[in-house]
């Protein structure tokens, strides 16, 4: 009886302890990573990064530079081994050097300098990894992206975003603390060349702006020319605060599809993004990374504003209308019918489509 109770209360203590060993092991270990001094005058950049157990390894993924070289900082001072990888360099992978070399120490460290050229005005930490001794994995916080200061062209084709109330978002985002936006990382794209546009649709977001009347359709909700990736593109989510008698601000609705496109400026073609499973992937808060994005069908021409797949004579009478007011344009049309990027429809537009057709004939 003794020997059996005995039994039981071992089983019990192992059970126990086997418990208390799996909670510590998946509780111990977080990192966060994120952004230093930053020089662009210098090309120069610190990553941070603290963590709360020793680091044997580490990899972060950085969108908007070009990474030059890197050096310094603990990943230098504890003599490790980098290695940048993939296109722009934007993977930066880090680890102990040899079977007994010296791990990072918990703490509040710059982890390593950037040696960089700028390539957008947004650069973002937008993934990483860390393993401690054992090769467990840390739990990952990143810090916001930062903006930089780089001279862009600004948009043309996909020139209005959120209806043309960007700048009213951002001073209610600025003034208030809320807002709510989300990041898309592309890393490669093959398709595309330099100067290309891509446009981040949503198919129905709220559209209005100001007032409470829940208004629902396409709206542009991020946009930013190709320059080769990794690229970080931010999109605006929606915001309602009528239930607190406020009123309702334009985005993206959490939970909707993803819909990418791509204007080609030299074939005036929009091109519609092609990524498996796209209904899984839909928006809401935090990162969408999309390691190789493809294109595959043509939606519609430029100034092909009936849809037909043809730029003809109609197309020219249907915008000419549209610049009259006698024929009201979905805003698919409206993007299709702005040839010129300007962000308006008019006789310049006219011109284009009609230099289109009969270069055609």
């Amino acid at each position: 009886m003794k020997s059996q109770l005995f039994s039981r209360i071992n089983r019990f203590h192992l059970v126990v302890l086997i418990f208390f060993i799996f909670s510590f092991l998946q509780s111990q270990g977080n990192v966060t990573f994120g952004f230093g001094e930053v020089n662009q005058e210098l090309g120069t950049m610190e990553i941070t990064m603290v963590n709360s157990d020793p680091v044997h390894t580490y990899n972060i993924f950085i969108s908007g530079i070009i990474v030059n070289e890197v050096y310094g900082g603990v990943s230098e001072e504890y003599n490790f081994d980098i290695n940048i990888n993939n296109s722009n360099g934007h993977h930066i992978h880090g680890h102990t050097h040899g079977m007994d070399g010296a791990l990072i120490p918990p703490g509040s460290h710059t982890l390593l300098v950037i040696d960089f050229s700028l390539n957008y005005d947004l650069i973002c930490i937008y993934t990483g990894s860390c393993q401690g001794d054992g090769m467990f994995d840390f739990d990952i916080e990143l810090d916001n992206c930062i903006t930089s200061e780089i001279d862009e062209d600004g948009n043309g084709y996909f020139g209005e975003l959120l209806n043309g109330y960007t700048d009213e978002y951002e001073v209610f985002a600025d003034t208030s603390g809320f807002s709510n936006i989300s990041y898309v990382t592309i890393e490669s794209a093959p398709d595309l060349d330099y100067g290309d546009e891509i446009g981040l649709l949503s198919l129905e977001g709220l559209t209005n702006f100001g007032d409470c009347s829940s208004e629902i359709g396409e709206i542009l909700v991020g946009a930013d020319t190709w320059y080769g990736g990794p690229i970080t593109i931010p999109a605006y989510g929606s915001m309602d605060f009528c239930d607190e008698d406020g009123f309702q601000i334009p985005g993206f609705n959490s939970g909707e599809s993803v819909f990418i496109s791509v204007w080609d400026s030299d074939e005036l073609v929009v091109y519609t993004m092609d990524l498996f499973l796209r209904d899984e992937i839909p928006w809401g808060n935090g990162h969408i990374v999309i390691s190789d994005m493809n294109f595959d069908t043509i939606i519609a021409l430029g100034g092909d504003v009936d849809d037909d797949n043809e730029q003809t004579v109609l197309d020219v009478v249907i915008l000419v209308s549209i610049i009259l007011g006698t024929t009201d344009a979905s805003p698919e049309q409206i993007i299709i019918a702005n040839l010129n990027g300007d962000d308006t429809i008019d006789i310049l537009d006219v011109v284009i489509l009609v230099n289109i057709i009969l270069e055609e004939q």
